[in-house]
């Protein structure tokens, strides 16, 4: 990260954007971009991944560093929009209307867009846009985005658990584990099961 922090400081503003849940069975896919001054980016340094914390460490993590945000927005994309549209189409939908929440804090001003892997584009000569493998681990502001989504898709899950408590959302958050395979294979999957994903289709025609 240190390499960067000089070209980062040349902008007025960051944005860092990242999805979770894209790989879920069941639940939402949850796009975040958080928008930060250029010259706050040493203070989040310290900012950690979300793949290397686990609940307690996100949610002390994001404590610690949401003085450091200007601006943020979380979108939520349904299920059952998912299954419409892909994916794919899913989650550069969810990234685009999160950034663009942000830039409206920072109209006019030098800005720098930091995503993860996926390719956005923003009619505004003002804002630079780049798309990093990885950008999670590396971009403290994209680390910043992934912990904000994971924390507030987490809690969804959990409170789904309440209304279908068949499934173990609290524990496996909709992810494909070997208990969620199971509970599929023995219960209805539900209006938040992914019903063009590969095992609820499977399930669907037998």
């Amino acid at each position: 990260m240190t390499r960067f922090l000089t070209d980062l400081k040349s902008f007025e503003y960051i944005v860092g954007a990242d999805e979770v849940g894209r790989g879920c069975l069941a639940g939402p896919l949850v796009s975040s971009a958080v928008l930060i001054e250029g010259t706050k980016i040493t203070e989040i340094i310290e900012a950690r991944d979300s793949k290397q914390q686990n609940h307690i460490q996100r949610k002390n993590n994001l404590r610690k560093f949401i003085s450091d945000i200007t601006a943020f927005s979380v979108v939520s994309i349904p299920a059952r929009i998912i299954d419409e549209i892909g994916v794919n189409q899913a989650n550069r939908m969810a990234i685009e209307i999160a950034v663009k929440d942000v830039l409206n804090f920072s109209r006019g001003k030098r800005t720098l867009v930091i995503v993860d892997h996926i390719n956005i584009v923003l009619q505004d000569r003002t804002i630079e846009v780049i798309s990093i493998p990885k950008a999670d681990a590396e971009f403290k502001p994209v680390s910043l985005a992934s912990t904000l989504a994971k924390v507030l898709r987490d809690l969804t899950l959990s409170c789904l658990e309440e209304e279908f408590s068949q499934f173990s959302f609290s524990k496996h958050k909709g992810y494909g584990t070997h208990k969620h395979l199971t509970e599929i294979e023995v219960s209805e999957e539900t209006v938040i099961h992914r019903k063009s994903f590969r095992p609820i289709q499977q399930k669907r025609l037998f």
